[in-house]
């Protein structure tokens, strides 16, 4: 049976806990009717992301992390930190995962996927995939930015 799309955003956050080692930090979760955010920063706008946005091709799943603060310079030297890491992030992730410049002077490391019925299954496919990006990603967040909690 397919969930609702706020349902799987609300029971996504709420696998995430369990999915995640504490010695990442603690951080802040939240979720609306499109989107799930964690945020291990002070500041929300540099926060992990899964939503389902439109693209060229339809629908897909994108997860990442995005870096919205209000300084676009900080955005974009986080970008090019994390582009130096990006071999590295892509042995472990795999090919799909992109850095780039995005709207509004913010920057994303993500990955798409394709769009799936919102089953059970998905979404334990999605908290897995979610997980294992974070666990990947803040370590090196956190060197770059100098930060415990980045």
């Amino acid at each position: 049976m397919a969930l609702r799309h706020t349902e799987f955003m609300q029971r996504l956050a709420q696998r995430l806990p369990e999915l995640l080692d504490s010695a990442l930090g603690s951080y802040q979760w939240g979720e609306t009717r499109w989107l799930c955010q964690i945020a291990f920063a002070q500041d929300r706008r540099l926060h992990y992301e899964v939503s389902r946005p439109y693209n060229r091709t339809g629908r897909v799943l994108e997860i990442g992390l995005h870096a919205e603060t209000r300084s676009s310079t900080y955005n974009y030297q986080l970008l090019a930190a994390l582009d130096r890491h990006l071999f590295e992030i892509r042995a472990q992730l795999g090919d799909g995962v992109h850095a780039e410049v995005w709207d509004r002077g913010w920057t994303k490391l993500y990955e798409l996927h394709p769009d799936e019925p919102l089953t059970e299954a998905w979404l334990g496919e999605v908290a897995a995939r979610y997980a294992r990006f974070i666990t990947i990603v803040q370590p090196i967040v956190q060197n770059i930015t100098g930060e415990e909690e980045a």
